[in-house]
């Protein structure tokens, strides 16, 4: 059980079911849309009732263009989990390659099932 989630996504769509769903069970999340490629964590996540303690990065490398400065800026907060879902190996590896320079230990935990989106053998990965 958490005591409160946070979730951050582009598309209102998604924010919106997502709202819905976390109403019907009750749970304690809340949804905002932002806009990824100007999100500002470090300023985000201190104003929130809780500062997160994990931070969840699904496969939004390759649709935040500017993921190499969402990425370093969340690391820079000092959250000391992170879990990275990769959309492919070949956007992977550069991903992974800024966590490593940035002086964090990854973990490999699965491959996540292919999905409609043309990308296949999606992974995931702890980040700490």
């Amino acid at each position: 059980e958490i005591k409160q989630g946070y979730g951050f996504d582009y598309d209102k769509r998604c924010i919106l079911a997502a709202t819905r769903i976390s109403e019907i069970f009750e749970l304690p999340e809340k949804f905002f849309q932002v806009d990824l490629n100007k999100f500002e964590p470090n300023v985000t996540f201190p104003a929130l009732q809780n500062i997160p303690d994990i931070v969840f990065m699904f496969n939004i490398g390759s649709w935040v263009h500017n993921w190499y400065s969402l990425y370093k800026k969340v690391v820079e907060t000092g959250i000391p989990t992170i879990v990275l879902e990769t959309n492919n190996d070949r956007e992977g590896k550069a991903q992974l390659a800024l966590f490593k320079n940035l002086g964090k230990t990854i973990r490999f935990l699965s491959t996540a099932k292919d999905d409609i989106t043309g990308n296949f053998r999606r992974k995931v990965y702890l980040i700490l």
